[in-house]
């Protein structure tokens, strides 16, 4: 399994950043539609004396992302990427396009979206780039 994604990152760095962003986004659509949103969830942490183990989880998320912290950390992210020499900028590519893929679905669609653009063009960058 290493050696098909090796030389995807080597031939087409975007293309896999892509599939980051999707399966990402795609996990942030079940955080937001069964974990977050659900009023059941959140009546049973009011109802609950001490609340739930996974309630203090569940606010702190939900705080996470009202004060935007993945599209903050994917735009540091992605500056990161842009200023870091080519054989380390990939891996802040990913990491940005994993925090931007999940602040896209989780109510940060405008930083988020931001920094997946820079972490894309910087991954467009890394191809034509030598290692």
């Amino acid at each position: 399994m290493a050696a098909p994604l090796a030389r995807l990152r080597a031939e087409a760095p975007i293309l896999l950043a892509l599939l980051v962003v999707a399966a990402t986004a795609a996990l942030a659509w079940v955080v937001r539609y069964q974990f977050v949103e659900p009023e059941t969830l959140g009546n049973a942490c009011e109802a609950a004396n001490q609340g739930l183990w996974w309630c203090s989880w569940r606010t702190g998320f939900i705080v996470f992302t009202k004060w935007r912290g993945f599209g903050i950390g994917a735009g540091i992210l992605a500056v990161l990427a842009v200023m870091a020499p080519p054989r380390l900028a990939f891996r802040f590519v990913v990491a940005a396009m994993v925090a931007g893929g999940m602040g896209l679905l989780l109510y940060d669609t405008a930083y988020a979206a931001t920094a997946v653009l820079f972490a894309g063009l910087r991954a467009v960058r890394l191809q034509d780039a030598p290692n």
